[in-house]
Formats: structure tokens, C-alpha cells, sequence
């Protein structure tokens, strides 16, 4: 368990820049990869509504329909990012 914690804590905050950059870019790919390769951590750290919440975010950025929603999303999906790293750390 140790050692999946500590490559969470360690990938997470390279994740959530290359999150803020593409999303500041408009690069929606990039974004999307992004977001997805962070679900087997969200689902082996137990963080049901943040996996819930990068579904939402690909499932908009696939259906090209609601990216205006997208920086709730985005801010709720690092804030929660950011927390998990602390409450973990």
C-alpha cells in the first residue's frame, strides 16, 4: 500500500500541471489522457466522487458539449487532487 501511495504522491502534482496547461491551452486531447491515466489511482486510493468527477470531465471533452462547464470541473478535480495529497502524505 506504501509504495502505491507514494507513486500517487509523487505523479499527482506532475499530473494536475500538465492538467492546468492543456485545459489553459485548450488542449482537450492532452487533457483527456491526462485525466483518464489518473483513474486507477483515484479507484485504488478509494476516491469515488474524484473518478466520478474525471469521467464527467471525458465524457464532455468526447461529446465536444459542455466544455464551458469544464473549469468547475477541472478546479474540483485538482482541489480534491490536492487534498487527497496531503491527507496522505
Amino acid at each position: 500500500m506504501n509504495k502505491y501511495i507514494g507513486m500517487y504522491i509523487k505523479s499527482t502534482p506532475e499530473n494536475i500541471e500538465r492538467i492546468e496547461t492543456a485545459f489553459k491551452n485548450k488542449d482537450y486531447s492532452v487533457l483527456k489522457i491526462v485525466v483518464h491515466s489518473m483513474k486507477p489511482h483515484m479507484n485504488f486510493m478509494g476516491m469515488t466522487k474524484t473518478r466520478e468527477t474525471a469521467e464527467n470531465i471525458e465524457a464532455i471533452i468526447v461529446s465536444e458539449e459542455g466544455l464551458e462547464g469544464l473549469t468547475d470541473l477541472i478546479r474540483s478535480f485538482i482541489d480534491d487532487c490536492k487534498k487527497s495529497i496531503h491527507e496522505l502524505s
